[in-house]
């Protein structure tokens, strides 16, 4: 730059779009003041949906007992298994079982993962979504 030293622009939105096997996207972003906090939120929560735990190590969702997709599954499997649920009452069930407080940020990333693979119908409700276990019923083959 002509008289001046080089200045980074200030960046005031970071959009990243996840697309599913089945086409579905959902998108994250960053709007305002894009600092390295608000970037690690975004980081932390696009993990979370891509089930990466850190670079280039990936995470089998269901196959660790002590992972917060497993620890949520179990909790929708034995507290919800029938009725509907939101995302701030299995925040307060994960905290009082746990003793862990998780951003509703991140219990509704886990939750749309769980949408994507089946195990939950999601419903809106209002302004705010609410869920449902699927019951999975196993077909029995006739002969």
């Amino acid at each position: 730059m002509p008289g001046g030293s080089a200045e980074r622009p200030k960046v005031k939105l970071v959009r990243v779009v996840v697309r599913d096997i089945h086409d579905r996207e959902t998108t994250l972003e960053v709007k305002g003041k894009v600092d390295g906090r608000s970037l690690e939120y975004l980081i932390e929560n696009l993990r979370a949906l891509v089930g990466v735990e850190a670079i280039g190590e990936e995470k089998e969702y269901g196959e660790e007992k002590d992972t917060y997709y497993s620890k949520m599954k179990e909790l929708i499997k034995s507290y919800f298994k029938t009725g509907y649920f939101t995302s701030l009452q299995l925040r307060d069930l994960y905290k009082e079982m746990y003793g862990e407080d998780i951003k509703l940020t991140t219990i509704s990333t886990y939750l749309g993962r769980m949408v994507s693979d089946g195990t939950l119908e999601r419903i809106r409700h209002g302004k705010k979504w609410i869920y449902e276990l699927i019951e999975v019923v196993e077909e029995v083959g006739s002969e």
